[in-house]
């Protein structure tokens, strides 16, 4: 009986330790109601305080009266009934975003510590199929975890090491869009796996032996990269070039994760492990918002290393009032500008005439600085890179009798 398999699924993995209020998620159909029908026959055994939370999907002519079924039920047995509408246009993804959105709400304002779902084996096998057939990388054939950190608490899924078929539940809601076949995930249940165990009839536990095999080797990659102790937000190239390079390719993935809105394809990430691998400074840009950056230390992304405008300076030789500025001294009534680097540009610094490229190599100066940088020329010689540095012959001009005084300020 999955009854007694349940408890015992239960108790051995310390499923609900440190929990006394757990919502449910429940749809009304046989896996959600599977796994009410359990939780309620086991709660003062598990000493658990259960509450459900159903979302109206308004897809189907059915949805309101399984709406107002589920809501009695559990007003028959005095279970806490919580209960939202989608309304937008539905897609799957807009769909789930906004059940898991209205379970954190309702857990924060009421306490549960602990949304419970009703995914089992099946949905592990369609999922790491599904992440396949996309292409996804090894990283993410893992599968279904059984606990997970959510909102306040965790999610739990304690039929996660049951199969769809060891569910008897009558009292149930069939769905009919679940055969239709519209959807990826659809197809891959109805139609690809019922084919490919044709020709292996262990093909599901074949998926679920990989997806195990993938998570030990995960687990092995993933405490390698943690006793390197990288920091969050950026890479040090040195520790990051001693590791061995296939370590190095599940460095820069699990860097690049920490980024959610960032989508780049095998070819785009080759290109970026290329590039750090490579000697000198880069900024390569991946997408509209975000570029990598690497200089001589670190590699890391910066959303706004390419920024639309940048920083304008305003020279004059009237005095700004209640405005930052600074000083830069040139020959009496001689003529300047303000243009960006270009090519062979040199500043007389501590006596040298250096190649502007040079200092900011020297200097470590950013790349993105690099990019932005502003030459104030006086009579074909450069005076100031604004923001950056001073040439000497500024300097050699302060306390001359015959100077002008030049005021530059951000706009």
């Amino acid at each position: 009986m999955i009854e007694n398999k349940f408890l015992e699924e239960v108790k051995n993995n310390h499923l609900f330790d440190g929990h006394s209020k757990v919502l449910i998620a429940l749809s009304g159909g046989i896996d959600s109601q599977t796994l009410f029908n359990l939780l309620y026959k086991f709660r003062k055994e598990l000493n658990l305080e259960i509450g459900v939370a159903h979302v109206n999907h308004k897809v189907r002519d059915e949805s309101d009266d399984e709406e107002r079924i589920l809501r009695r039920r559990m007003s028959e047995i005095e279970v806490p009934f919580y209960c939202d509408c989608f309304t937008d246009e539905f897609t799957e993804s807009k769909a789930r975003d906004f059940r898991y959105s209205f379970f954190q709400k309702v857990m924060g304002e009421n306490n549960y510590t602990c949304l419970v779902t009703a995914h089992h084996s099946d949905d592990v096998v369609e999922t790491v199929f599904m992440r396949q057939l996309r292409g996804s990388r090894l990283r993410h054939l893992t599968g279904i975890k059984q606990k997970q950190s959510f909102a306040n608490g965790e999610l739990i899924r304690p039929l996660l090491n049951f199969k769809k078929s060891d569910f008897d539940t009558k009292d149930y809601f069939d769905d009919y869009t679940n055969y239709e076949n519209e959807y990826l995930r659809n197809r891959i249940r109805n139609q690809y796996i019922p084919e490919l165990e044709k020709e292996n009839p262990a093909f599901k536990k074949s998926i679920l032996s990989l997806s195990k095999e993938v998570e030990a080797a995960m687990c092995v990659i993933n405490n390698s990269i943690k006793n390197l102790n990288f920091e969050k937000d950026k890479i040090d190239l040195e520790k990051f070039l001693n590791q061995d390079q296939s370590l190095q390719y599940f460095i820069l993935q699990d860097y690049l994760d920490n980024y959610k809105d960032i989508s780049i394809g095998r070819d785009q990430f080759d290109q970026l492990l290329h590039i750090i691998r490579k000697s000198g400074q880069f900024n390569q840009r991946i997408n509209k918002n975000y570029s990598l950056i690497k200089d001589d230390k670190n590699f890391y992304l910066t959303s706004d290393s390419l920024p639309e405008s940048k920083v304008e300076y305003e020279v004059s030789r009237i005095k700004p009032q209640n405005l930052n500025y600074k000083e830069i001294y040139i020959p009496k009534n001689a003529n300047y500008f303000v243009r960006g680097r270009e090519e062979g540009d040199r500043i007389l610094l501590n006596g040298i005439n250096k190649k502007v490229k040079k200092y900011f190599i020297e200097q470590k100066i950013p790349l993105k600085m690099r990019e932005m940088a502003q030459m104030l020329v006086v009579e074909g010689q450069i005076y100031e890179i604004l923001g950056i540095t001073t040439s000497d012959l500024s300097k050699s001009l302060k306390n001359a009798k015959m100077n002008d005084t030049l005021y530059y300020f951000e706009r």
